[in-house]
């Protein structure tokens, strides 16, 4: 028989699987968002359900998991999880840069959760192992184990899980204290420009990021101010960004790492600049230790 193509997807349960990044959005159904966390841990997955002010976020361990529970199957309630959690929400308010990691034998599928128009868009990739793949622990298979090492195994376990949970623990307390202060972040308004001006700050309670979008010295304050601007626009991305601020529509802060990738993305409206000259968008971002910096963007963007 001969051998998949190596961009086919193997079928089976992975040997270790690896989730990252987060789901977030407006609360609408706390119990549907709960009752959906739950299910996920079902599937060996886990995760927090933060529950805070207006909004909620799921944020999943980074640790590698055994990949027994997410064969076809699992992979298909996985979807059906995930897309509950978005139905739970306010609509048009969930954003996302959750990921996973599959590792088979011979391939890794890398699959990005992405969210459009309220409707779950996974987007996945195959590619060879790499060495650091497989570094991670698996499974370990216990057949062979006699009755000695059983019991040893059974009087060590309870030891493990309250291992692993602390260490669950300080995962996030470490992003909360080893975070950089918002000074070592590059703030940049992206496409908005001089039009829009942000500062960012710590929130003193959870340790995340504060980020205040207020009008810049080029903000258009009246209709004929904008329509001159619109007037000399010369890419499609900078009209988009004046029509954005004329109509006081959606725009996305995102929160990125050194090399420029998303790790984060949040949503917040420019309605509030329309009425007051001294009015403020306030948006929250999570604490992330290799966080670099904040930049205003029309779209959320992606994790790499």
């Amino acid at each position: 028989m001969p051998e998949p193509p190596a961009d086919v997807a193997p079928r089976g349960a992975p040997r270790t699987a690896r989730f990252e990044g987060l789901l977030a959005g407006r609360r609408r159904d706390d119990a549907a968002l709960r009752s959906a966390c739950d299910a996920l841990r079902r599937l060996g997955v886990a995760a927090d359900l933060e529950l805070r002010g207006g909004r909620f976020s799921l944020l999943p361990d980074d640790a590698t998991i055994a990949g027994e529970h997410l064969d076809e199957a699992g992979q298909t309630a996985l979807l059906d999880v995930l897309a509950q959690m978005i139905a739970a929400a306010e609509p048009g308010s969930v954003e996302s840069t959750l990921r996973c990691t599959l590792v088979h034998d011979d391939r890794v599928v890398e699959t990005l959760f992405a969210v459009q128009r309220d409707a779950l868009r996974p987007v996945s990739r195959v590619r060879p192992p790499a060495p650091g793949d497989r570094a991670a622990a698996t499974a370990d298979d216990d057949r062979d184990l006699g009755r000695v090492a059983r019991r040893k195994l059974l009087r060590v376990a309870p030891l493990l899980l309250i291992a692993c949970a602390l260490l669950a623990w300080q995962s996030g307390l470490a992003d909360r204290a080893l975070a950089p202060r918002p000074a070592a972040l590059r703030c940049e308004t992206g496409v908005f420009g001089d039009r829009l001006a942000i500062d960012v700050a710590r929130d003193a309670w959870l340790g995340g990021y504060v980020v205040s979008i207020t009008r810049g010295p080029g903000y258009p304050a009246t209709i004929a101010a904008a329509e001159r601007a619109e007037a000399t626009a010369t890419t499609p991305v900078e009209r988009a960004a004046l029509r954005a601020l004329a109509d006081g529509s959606e725009l996305w802060v995102r929160l990125l790492g050194a090399d420029g990738r998303v790790l984060a993305a949040v949503s917040g409206s420019l309605a509030p600049l329309l009425e007051s000259a001294d009015a403020r968008v306030r948006v929250e971002l999570p604490p992330r230790r290799v966080a670099r910096g904040v930049r205003l963007a029309l779209d959320p963007g992606s994790g790499g």
